[in-house]
């Protein structure tokens, strides 16, 4: 049986304790003493990864997000999509999604133009749909109108 010397703990051993390598077929450590190096090797950049500045400025972005209301748990995104799910079966809210999608894929083409508000005279206006049936049927109010405009029509239906 051949035999080869490991250059880490320079004992002779079997060629079959020894993991291939594409050199001479061989590496030059055993498994034994390869397996030692890599903890070594590994634990120490494992630790010098943890400390390391990219990983805090990323940890602190991270933070920084969370704080802040952006970042949102695996439960928050997970109760989104549920109600996401339940407004797209709703016929009326599905029919409100299609004429907005419509409406503004219509201005992105250029097929209709964003006017100021109705109400008020102010350039940054919203579309405001009277009847969702028909899309291009818009009404363009600035927030502030919109929001009045919503909230007695809320008042009226109630």
């Amino acid at each position: 049986m051949k035999e080869k010397c490991c250059k880490e703990c320079d004992t002779t051993k079997r060629v079959d304790e020894f993991y291939r390598h594409k050199r001479d077929g061989l590496r030059s450590m055993c498994i034994s003493c390869s397996k030692e190096y890599n903890k070594r090797y590994y634990g120490y950049f494992k630790e010098y990864r943890e400390r390391s500045e990219v990983k805090k400025r990323r940890r602190a972005y991270l933070d920084k997000l969370r704080a802040s209301g952006h970042w949102k748990t695996p439960e928050e995104r997970k109760k989104n999509v549920e109600r996401q799910l339940k407004l797209r079966k709703d016929p009326i809210q599905k029919l409100k999604y299609n004429a907005r999608r419509y409406a503004n894929k219509m201005k992105n083409r250029g097929k209709i133009q964003q006017l100021p508000c109705a109400e008020c005279g102010r350039t940054e206006s919203q579309a405001h749909h009277e009847d969702y049936k028909q899309p291009l049927l818009i009404v363009w109010l600035c927030l502030e109108c919109h929001t009045k405009l919503h909230a007695e029509l809320r008042r009226l239906s109630q």
